[in-house]
């Protein structure tokens, strides 16, 4: 007897999300360079890496077949590392405003005398 099955899943080839790789590294980096540049430049890259990260998602959700398991994990990182990055972000620069205005307080009042 001849056997008829055929075997769907090994005609199916699962793809990469084509932003997932990206957003990933965008998200990490937000984090990353909250140290050396402040809050500006790493504020933009961790939104470009959340939004990113979140388009990359719903493009898994709506056909998750179609897509390696990898790069649905590479875009659930990415969009945490980027909201990460962005909320450091907006506290650096809210830290820094209160810092400027501690310094011209102290200035106008005659330093700590």
């Amino acid at each position: 007897m001849e056997n008829n099955v055929i075997d769907n899943n090994s005609s199916l080839v699962q793809m990469d999300l084509a932003e997932a790789k990206n957003a990933k590294i965008m998200g990490i980096l937000s984090v990353v360079l909250i140290c050396c540049f402040g809050g500006v430049i790493t504020g933009v890259l961790g939104y470009l890496g959340m939004s990113k990260g979140k388009k990359a998602l719903q493009q898994y959700e709506m056909n998750p077949n179609n897509y390696t398991l990898n790069s649905y994990n590479q875009a659930k990182t990415a969009k945490l590392m980027g909201t990460i990055g962005l909320v450091l972000s907006i506290l650096y620069v809210i830290g820094l405003v209160l810092y400027m205005i501690l310094v011209f307080v102290l200035g106008v009042a005659g330093g700590l005398d």
